[in-house]
């Protein structure tokens, strides 16, 4: 319940110490561009400045399984991440976001802030997981150095934040590289001719230099993938052994993880959706192989097993 957190490196194990912030996340996009973690400064002195040097502080972020602490039971050696041989943190627990310098001769009410890329990710990975986000900040030195901060919401006082901005898919900078009009309406033209839209282009990697590739849009290209292939319009076999008879369909996919701006539906049908509609198979199986951070290949095989007639697609959507 105290309204202030102080963070403290000095040469006596006892005289140290490091404080523990948590954030409810609920709400945050999915996909984190930039993020700034920030506190207010609370002067140690009578007129509210640091008194001598500069201080260094590194900001942590606990990883999932070592965040169940309560501020009203965590001690210094129950602290996510507690290193028992100094001020530090360990690895194993903790991953290490950004530092920052409060500077000699900094006065009460001014914002501490930590930015970086580092901390993005970090958020993108809580977010959706347990929603919450927990950090430890500590200060580094071999001299006693002192900076305490802000906790309460006084009015007077920034209270701790999170200022976030989400992040630009990949099929907005899509767009933006290959000069399409931003709001998706020429996701579907074809202005090579050759029958595939930009998005199924993007869909399917199917820009580049490289195998299955065209250099760009406007470049005729309706490659198939190739079975070990990274581009290219998805391939449709028929199973063998113990998939004998079913229908296989092989496909690029961009991992969720990228924030691709898209979705992707294997949808099958037994007469082309006149009478039986297209539809995802929910008994159909899944496997994928990972190509890249953005790309993997993926194979769904069908439930039904040597039909007179099936069909299979797949429904590349724009979020």
């Amino acid at each position: 319940t105290n309204a202030l957190l102080r963070v403290k490196s000095d040469p006596t194990a006892d005289n140290r110490a490091k404080a523990l912030l948590k954030f409810d996340l609920a709400g945050l996009p999915t996909q984190v561009g930039t993020a700034t973690l920030g506190l207010a400064y609370h002067g140690t002195t009578p007129d509210g400045s640091l008194s001598s040097t500069a201080t260094v502080l590194h900001l942590y972020g606990v990883k999932d399984g070592s965040d169940t602490w309560t501020k009203s039971a965590v001690t210094w050696n129950s602290a996510p991440g507690h290193d028992s041989t100094g001020n530090g943190v360990l690895p194993a627990n903790v991953i290490y976001l950004a530092s920052t310098t409060v500077p000699a001769g900094a006065r009460t009410g001014d914002l501490v802030t930590f930015g970086s890329a580092a901390l993005a990710n970090f958020l993108t990975t809580q977010v959706g997981g347990d929603d919450v986000a927990s950090f430890v900040l500590i200060a580094s030195g071999s001299q006693s150095s002192e900076v305490v901060l802000h906790v309460s919401n006084q009015p007077e006082y920034q209270p701790p934040f999170l200022l976030v901005t989400e992040a630009s898919s990949a099929l907005t900078l899509f767009r933006n590289s290959t000069g399409l009009a931003s709001d998706g309406s020429e996701d579907l033209l074809i202005p090579a001719g050759d029958g595939v839209a930009n998005l199924l282009k993007y869909a399917f990697n199917m820009i580049g230099s490289g195998a299955g590739q065209g250099t760009t849009l406007a470049t005729p290209n309706a490659a198939v993938l190739a079975p070990a292939g990274t581009a290219g319009l998805p391939f449709v076999v028929i199973g063998t052994g113990p998939d004998l008879g079913k229908l296989q369909i092989t496909y690029i996919r961009r991992k969720s993880s990228s924030a691709p701006g898209i979705t992707y539906a294997v949808q099958f049908s037994n007469d082309l959706g006149l009478i039986d509609p297209w539809a995802v198979n929910g008994s159909a199986t899944e496997s994928a192989t990972s190509i890249d951070a953005t790309f993997e290949r993926v194979t769904v095989t069908d439930s039904t097993a040597a039909p007179t007639k099936r069909f299979g697609r797949i429904r590349v959507t724009a979020e």
